[in-house]
């Protein structure tokens, strides 16, 4: 029987960590990107999907925006065809979740907590966006899976603070592969499913210790929101 891990390597987290921790009241997105030389499973062998790379996406009102989806898209899609690289799922985190974390008390919070750790709407209609905007070349080769991480706050503090563990603190989504053969294309309106079963795991390099990891939160990245009001703030990120 297959498996599937979700990996992603110090860079990437880095980048989705300060990305978060910038906005910690708002819901936050962006794309996650790997090589374009990665193949589809054929589902007989264990399935590890590289994430190599982030491109933040939001953090205000403009994930519910149609235009401001195709503008950010199109523009990702250029950038990761430039580095070789595609579009392979998106990673939400929700502000709600995050401020209940950091003030629950009582047990009431804490179910309200476990509520908020399912993808929300605006999450999955963006999630749809990226599946029907998928490329021509995507869908010659057959690669018909994205996967979809929602940050679990509640284990970020045990994550930073065990730094032999490699088990990234997100929940990882994605849609049934038969509804994705539908011919409706990408998804065809499947709901996305929690998968369980799959990990998401961060790629041992040399960040190894505590404080190292913490330094995870600190860099300054942009967004397409950032750009968005300022030009001159760079959602590549290539210089932070």
């Amino acid at each position: 029987m297959s498996t599937t891990t979700v990996e992603l390597d110090p860079s990437s987290c880095s980048k989705i960590f300060s990305h978060v921790l910038k906005h910690p009241h708002s819901d936050v997105s962006g794309l996650l990107l790997t090589s374009s030389s990665s193949s589809p499973s054929d589902g007989d062998d264990d399935v590890v999907v590289h994430v190599l790379d982030a491109i933040p996406l939001f953090h205000c009102e403009s994930i519910d925006c149609a235009a401001m989806n195709e503008i950010a898209l199109a523009h990702a899609h250029a950038h990761a065809t430039s580095k070789n690289a595609r579009i392979c799922g998106m990673y939400f985190a929700n502000g709600r979740n995050f401020t209940t974390f950091i003030t629950s008390n009582n047990n009431d919070e804490k179910e309200e907590e476990e509520q908020l750790l399912l993808l929300p709407d605006r999450a999955k209609g963006l999630a749809d966006a990226i599946e029907h905007n998928t490329t021509r070349e995507d869908k010659e080769r057959g690669v018909r899976m994205y996967w979809y991480l929602l940050l679990d706050a509640g284990k970020l503090k045990s994550f930073v603070e065990d730094p032999s563990s490699t088990l990234a603190p997100f929940r990882v989504f994605s849609r049934s592969e038969s509804n994705n053969k539908s011919e409706c294309g990408f998804g065809g309106g499947s709901a996305l499913k929690e998968r369980a079963d799959i990990p998401a795991r961060v790629v041992r390099g040399p960040l190894a210790s505590a404080d190292e990891r913490r330094r995870w939160f600190d860099r300054n990245v942009a967004d397409f929101d950032d750009h968005f009001d300022d030009v001159s703030k760079d959602w590549r990120n290539t210089t932070t």
